[in-house]
């Protein structure tokens, strides 16, 4: 059996557990058969259902098995500007998902993935963010995406302001960062209307000052 046949939408399940399944047996199993099998399902006009499901799987996949995906960058960025928003959101999650594993692939296509995350939902942004802090790994890449990080959590709304504070801190930020960081962080404090979220924020202003 195919594993288009396995899918949720093929057996009619409104649950992702059943792709969930097929991630992990996928990466475990190295199956690039079966990765090459759902990428090609995004060069079909139809078969929107069966879309949704490829795009969750390969990105499971990438959380378990990066290398095994990290081929079709190309493909993810495309996905991008899809009029499809699950595939949009889910395209940039694949793309999270291998950015350690193939930061040097994923750079070139920055301008696309900002301005994705400009016009994208809530979801799409997330993950810009963790790519943006993927790259941040990279030396030779620091400087400019240390920018764009930093730009991303001050404009970021009250929601996401916590968890991509958070992930900005996480990239072990040197001592001008830190401080570009706590400038950011000390200016919004007062405008947080959620104690829970005040108090993530003050947590990370405790450990910068130290």
């Amino acid at each position: 059996m195919g594993i288009i046949d396995q899918m949720s939408a093929s057996i009619y399940r409104r649950d992702e557990q059943v792709n969930i399944d097929l991630a992990e047996k996928i990466a475990a199993t190295n199956d690039q058969e079966a990765v090459m099998e759902l990428i090609d399902l995004f060069d079909r006009k139809k078969h929107q259902s069966l879309q949704n499901d490829a795009i969750k799987i390969l990105y499971e996949i990438g959380l378990r098995n990066p290398g095994l995906i990290a081929a079709y960058v190309s493909i993810f960025v495309a996905l991008l500007s899809h009029k499809n928003n699950r595939l949009q959101w889910g395209g940039m999650t694949a793309l999270a998902s291998i950015v350690d594993f193939q930061p040097e692939a994923i750079h070139p296509h920055l301008a696309a993935i900002l301005d994705a995350s400009d016009k994208g939902t809530v979801i799409t942004r997330d993950y810009t963010v963790r790519i943006l802090a993927g790259l941040c790994k990279v030396a030779a890449f620091r400087e400019d995406v240390m920018i764009l990080l930093l730009d991303m959590v001050a404009k970021s709304p009250e929601n996401q302001f916590p968890m991509y504070a958070e992930i900005c801190f996480s990239c072990d930020l040197n001592p001008a960062e830190g401080n570009a960081l706590l400038d950011i962080l000390q200016s919004r404090i007062l405008e947080m209307e959620k104690e829970t979220k005040q108090r993530r924020i003050l947590r990370l202003i405790h450990k910068l000052n130290k």
